[in-house]
């Protein structure tokens, strides 16, 4: 199997649907930025490839998000988030 494939699916939010924290799970997580609706970055944080990452999110308005997740060999993964 190619390392395409297996990387789909790499990283997890949870829970989701979310308020106040979250977590990020995967493997050498370098970075995570949150982005809203309109396209703009809400939150950026960095991550010193970290397996488990905790994200507060109580700051941010309710709606739907994307996280943006990148790991240390600058693979991007972008999942959904909806923040309640």
């Amino acid at each position: 199997m190619n390392e395409f494939y297996r990387r789909i699916g790499y990283f997890t939010i949870s829970p989701n649907p979310a308020n106040g924290i979250v977590y990020i799970k995967g493997s050498n997580i370098r970075q995570v930025q949150l982005i809203d609706n309109y396209g703009r970055v809400v939150l950026t944080e960095s991550a010193n490839n970290v397996s488990v990452h905790q994200v507060s999110i109580s700051h941010l308005a309710k709606g739907l998000y994307m996280a943006k997740i990148k790991d240390k060999d600058g693979t991007i993964q972008t999942e959904k988030l909806i923040i309640e």
